[in-house]
């Protein structure tokens, strides 16, 4: 009830207000002017005021703020009184409408949306103030404004401090029809430290991050597009930044998996892409192979050892010219794109439920990373040849992109005629960008590709991403 919500000064005093709600955004207006470089206190009773699950909080929510020194009085120009300001970010200025809900969880108004859209940049950046050192931060946007911002053809950018969260339009476009009335986006630090140790990764060099959105009718699994994430990381910890990696928590084995990331050493921020959210940390380990001491290839295949990508054979050994396997390769290059796995199973006839391996393929194959070989077979176990290898790459890379691969013509191998007319554009695409490579001028599309070689060409791969900083 309106009625039993109050504004008093520091004394205790009630101060007259109109009470109302515009748009969503509850407005409390004092009838006479605030007195300048003073505290309040607005007390909203039990249960007026719901966190980010719907609930009712079941005590009365106290907001105080105090107002500036020498502030003008604005008015009839603005309903809600810009001579406060609150130190939970209930009303900050004109352009930023951001009113509080629960602490850290902030609810995006229509009027600074369309500022902001008026603004003429490409992606639009909503900013979520922590004031209150709140374990949780996150942003409410109501569908209206999803819609708006999916027919501007914007992204969208939530910057809460020490992490940010970029959202193509595209993906914007599927939250809108996924959602109902409202969504949440939400950001907890720190409260699952229990779980900040990897039996592979070790400890975990910063807090853990669990990212969760809540669309009203269902939690959305999958992104249609990548999610980008900028992480805050104390650089002073740091070995190795090509070791840096951001890591997700897989509830069903209780362990983590790498997603993967660049460090920037100028800014201190941890990029990397996902398509899910979940709990998130950093970490950097060392990982080493005794039978690489003599190869070219010892610091590539390490880095990437140290980043959960490929991994030894027992022993202490990598087995670098060992060939490799369609289903090798594929878990392989699963472990850089971060999604949720594919539950389904059957697609292929030789692609058993169960095997190591399933799960894998069949998300690789949802994402038209990798195709069978015919007769609805994928033959997982046969070895995997250099030109298969290439279109392999040459479709991670536009996944990671999001985009569509243009004719680029690299190195013209002597043996150019026997590469298999459906891998000859990635073959010239990856060879224009130096991620494959011949000897003698040559290709070899069809011989067995080594763990050495297709450790060394993911990690060019990377390296072209922008996820590895040589």
């Amino acid at each position: 009830s309106f009625n039993n919500i109050s504004l008093q000064d520091s004394n205790g005093k009630e101060i007259l207000s109109t009470v109302g709600i515009n748009d969503q955004t509850l407005m409390v207006k004092p009838v006479s002017h605030l007195e300048d470089s003073t505290e309040y206190t607005l007390t909203l009773p039990i249960n007026a005021v719901k966190n980010n699950r719907g609930n009712g909080i079941e005590e009365d929510f106290v907001l105080k703020f105090s107002t500036k020194a020498d502030s003008e009085d604005t008015g009839d120009s603005e309903d809600t009184g810009d001579t406060n300001e609150s130190s939970n970010n209930t009303r900050k200025n004109k352009s930023d409408t951001v009113s509080s809900v629960d602490k850290g969880i902030l609810r995006l108004s229509t009027q600074e949306l369309l500022t902001k859209l008026e603004a003429g940049t490409e992606n639009i950046e909503i900013m979520v103030q922590n004031n209150q050192e709140a374990s949780q931060l996150g942003l409410i946007m109501g569908k209206a404004d999803v819609d708006k911002l999916v027919v501007s053809n914007k992204g969208l950018t939530v910057n809460m401090g020490t992490m940010s969260i970029l959202f193509s339009n595209k993906t914007l476009g599927q939250i809108a029809k996924e959602m109902g009335k409202e969504v949440t986006i939400a950001v907890e630090k720190g409260q699952d430290q229990n779980i900040a140790f990897s039996s592979y990764f070790g400890q975990s060099i910063e807090p853990v991050y669990n990212i969760t959105i809540d669309s009203g009718n269902e939690v959305t699994q999958r992104f249609a597009e990548q999610v980008k994430v900028s992480l805050d990381v104390d650089i002073s910890k740091i070995q190795d930044s090509r070791k840096v990696i951001a890591c997700v928590f897989d509830e069903e084995i209780n362990e983590w998996k790498a997603v993967g990331g660049a460090l920037d050493l100028q800014t201190g921020k941890l990029n990397f892409h996902t398509g899910h959210f979940s709990k998130y940390s950093v970490f950097e380990t060392d990982q080493e192979f005794a039978d690489l001491s003599n190869r070219p290839s010892k610091e590539q295949v390490e880095i990437l050892a140290s980043r959960g990508i490929v991994f030894g054979r027992g022993d202490n050994r990598f087995d670098p010219v060992a060939v490799i396997t369609r289903a090798e390769f594929t878990s392989m290059v699963m472990r850089i794109i971060n999604t949720r796995k594919s539950v389904k199973t059957g697609t292929y006839s030789d692609v058993p439920a169960g095997a190591w391996y399933t799960k894998e393929i069949e998300t690789a194959s949802e994402l038209g990373l990798v195709y069978g070989t015919g007769n609805s077979l994928f033959q997982p176990n046969r070895k995997i040849t250099r030109e298969e290898l290439a279109t392999i790459v040459c479709r991670i890379y536009a996944y990671q992109k999001g985009l569509v691969l243009s004719n680029e013509q690299g190195e013209l191998f002597d043996d150019y005629d026997d590469i298999s007319p459906y891998a000859k554009q990635s073959v010239n695409f990856l060879s224009a960008k130096g991620i494959v490579c011949g000897s003698n001028h040559k290709f070899y599309p069809k011989r067995e590709a080594t763990r050495e070689e297709a450790a060394v060409i993911l990690y060019r791969l990377l390296a072209c991403l922008g996820e590895i900083q040589n």
